[in-house]
């Protein structure tokens, strides 16, 4: 061992705390440098000195004790009570405070989920507006369809370049829904693609476009300005089915088109 690593632990060793290992090298180290030996007689001798001026009914050994006077019991316990009672006032006033951080966190959450709910329901009823606007001005005019066809590979090549997407066309008169032709209205900022449908003297419109959500979601009813609606999003599409048809039938439908696409993807 290095001089420097004996007087770290010279303390211990004399007070025998040390390691046996660490006491055995101390001693090889001892016996060859005199420096350590005498630094260690220097504490053997102060420890002699302890020890001897220990003695007495409230001592220990090796160590020196001193009776504390009477007054000062008194103020250590006033004290403590002091410091128990300012820290009970600090946790008091910190929950207090924590609690009304949270309700005001809470009230915030609560706000904003309503402000988002209250927007999304908004900007859906705007969108179910527009909806049946275009189904209405479908009758007028004569502009029900641009492309007059009941199979739905003329229908698709007929929107090949008119559209940036390729919109999903399906036969669903198994069900009872025969398709009449499609046509390009603009909603929503951009061309979408329109598909006709008839159930018995019924018109359905079916619109879609891209979604902005990767998510699908099942479909849903409503009723606006008299009309059915039906939307869902499936396969990266928003589609709104919208028609005077029964809320019931509209909602088949809509089950009809989903399945038969998911059939078809499946194959």
């Amino acid at each position: 061992m290095r001089c420097e690593d004996v007087q770290e632990v010279i303390d211990a060793f004399v007070d025998h705390e040390t390691h046996a290992v660490t006491g055995l090298e101390i001693d090889e180290h001892l016996q060859i440098c005199s420096s350590c030996s005498i630094t260690r007689q220097n504490r053997e001798v102060l420890r002699s000195l302890i020890r001897r001026r220990s003695a007495g009914p409230y001592t220990r050994r090796y160590f020196l004790y001193h009776e504390a006077p009477v007054h000062l019991g008194p103020q250590v316990r006033s004290a403590l009570r002091t410091e128990i009672r300012s820290e009970a006032n600090r946790r008091s006033g910190a929950r207090r405070w924590i609690a009304a951080a949270a309700s005001i966190a809470l009230t915030a959450v609560s706000i904003l989920s309503i402000t988002l709910v209250s927007r999304r329901h908004s900007s859906e009823y705007l969108l179910a507006r527009e909806v049946i606007s275009s189904h209405v001005r479908s009758f007028m005019g004569n502009h029900l369809t641009d492309v007059l066809s009941s199979d739905e590979h003329t229908i698709k090549t007929w929107f090949n370049g008119k559209l940036d997407f390729a919109p999903s066309v399906e036969n669903l008169d198994d069900k009872e829904f025969t398709l009449l032709g499609g046509r390009i209205e603009y909603m929503r900022n951009r061309p979408i693609a329109v598909l006709v449908y008839r159930r018995r003297e019924h018109i359905i419109n079916l619109f879609t476009w891209p979604s902005s959500t990767d998510s699908d979601s099942a479909d849903k009813t409503m009723t606006c300005q008299g009309y059915n609606l039906s939307s869902w999003t499936a396969s990266g599409m928003d589609c709104w089915a919208a028609s005077d048809l029964d809320a019931n039938e509209l909602r088949g439908f809509a089950q009809a088109f989903q399945e038969q696409y998911s059939s078809k993807s499946e194959n």
